[in-house]
């Protein structure tokens, strides 16, 4: 389906609060980042779980960073337009895959990774933004 035909270009992923040059949530910078789409992405689950984000649905990536229990993180990502990302899990102690890449849809900017009994799975929401 999608990533079958490789060709160069970027993909992107990036702490999206360095980014704009803050890190609490009080504070709001001024300098706002267009080269990027903030995604926030948040772990519902009791379990620590490894996050890769690629333009791939049929490479597997390397885990690129972990999500602890309850925490949830801003990315900056593709723009819309641009080629589409999925995102992969991976199991914290063994690093095995354990879901099926997610596509991250053009309108969705928030992604809850939950657990299930068997396997990872991984909700789109849309929310208002002001940033």
């Amino acid at each position: 389906m999608y990533g079958h035909i490789r060709i160069n270009h970027l993909n992107i992923v990036k702490d999206f609060d360095m980014l704009q040059g803050y890190r609490d949530f009080g504070r709001v910078s001024l300098r706002n980042s267009i080269d990027v789409k903030r995604v926030r992405i948040g772990n519902n689950s009791n379990d620590e779980v490894y996050v890769a984000i690629n333009d791939s649905y049929d490479i597997e990536p390397k885990p690129q960073f972990k999500l602890e229990p309850k925490v949830a993180m801003n990315l900056g990502l593709n723009m819309p337009g641009d080629y589409p990302q999925f995102v992969w899990l991976f199991d914290a102690k063994t690093k095995n895959l354990v879901s099926d890449p997610h596509i991250i849809h053009r309108q969705v900017n928030s992604l809850v990774l939950n657990k299930g009994i068997n396997r990872w799975w991984i909700k789109d929401y849309r929310q208002a933004t002001y940033v």
